[in-house]
């Protein structure tokens, strides 16, 4: 039988994440729990900042077509 390494659960979430994100990974990959984890959080963030920005966005054009 072929000794199978499965990956653990926070292995398979940081992989989903990081393809559903579609940041994918180049050469450079996150090793260490801490690297993983990181790299969760800053692609996080960047998903809140195009939320809020076209959030405020959508806020303007809305309240320029009231104003007229």
């Amino acid at each position: 039988m072929l000794n199978k390494t499965y990956p653990s659960r926070f292995e398979l979430f940081l992989y989903s994440y990081i393809t559903l994100m579609t940041i994918g990974y180049g050469d450079i990959v996150p090793i260490s729990s801490l690297a993983q984890k990181a790299a969760i959080l800053i692609g996080m963030l960047g998903q809140f900042y195009l939320v809020i920005l076209t959030a405020i966005v959508v806020r303007k054009y809305i309240n320029y077509n009231n104003s007229k």
